[in-house]
């Protein structure tokens, strides 16, 4: 059974892999008569121990931009693996959203602290573990710019993404690795996002000072 499962989460990560385009629409390829959840059948896999994931990117921008920028470019953008499906809006801050994403992962976000903190959890999915709890919090920051003659500082915002969950008996490294992957390649694409906005709008108002 342990083998079985090892072998489930390495499948997961081979998936996850994939380019953007396949990644996004590789759950759709697969049919199913009955709902897929995360927790497996009573007594088909141990219990292990808790385990903790964390993640981190700076973005050049103030707290709240940088909350709004998470929820366009991750929660809903999909952050580099394809659009997620929105199944319920919630509110405007982004508590009570669920989404939907590749392995027919269906997330939820539970709290919200505008701008400091989301909580969300994992309601089902193509997932070997339960008692899953994510929280992306959100710590303005001095980032240091360099001037003549002096020093300056611009805000900057410090993103912290942890997940905590439970896997199940031979499935622990491949989580670990599964979810440290996704987390880093979403919140670098986060970063290319919002770094190639910020290059626009400087290009578009020097552009007026070119044309005179």
């Amino acid at each position: 059974r342990a083998a079985a499962l090892a072998a489930h989460t390495l499948l997961l990560l081979a998936c996850l892999c994939v380019r953007e385009g396949k990644a996004a629409g590789f759950p759709h390829t697969w049919h199913t008569q009955t709902p897929l959840t995360i927790l497996p059948p009573p007594g088909r896999a141990k219990q292990s121990m808790a385990h903790s994931v964390t993640a981190r990117v700076t973005l050049p921008l103030d707290a709240a931009s940088s909350y709004d920028a998470f929820l366009q470019h991750v929660w809903r953008g999909g952050g580099g693996f394809g659009a997620a499906t929105i199944e319920e809006e919630g509110e405007a801050d982004g508590s009570g959203c669920v989404r939907r994403v590749a392995m027919r992962v269906r997330e939820k976000i539970l709290e919200t602290n505008k701008p400091n903190r989301i909580v969300y959890t994992v309601l089902s999915g193509l997932m070997p573990f339960k008692e899953h709890r994510g929280t992306v919090t959100f710590e303005e920051v001095d980032a240091p710019t360099a001037t003549e003659g002096a020093s300056a500082s611009t805000k900057a915002t410090a993103i912290t993404w942890r997940c905590d969950f439970q896997a199940y008996t031979g499935t622990n490294w491949g989580m670990e690795k599964m979810v440290s992957w996704s987390f880093n390649r979403m919140l670098h694409h986060l970063l290319h996002k919002v770094t190639a906005a910020a290059e626009a709008k400087a290009e578009a108002k020097a552009e007026p000072a070119h044309a005179t």
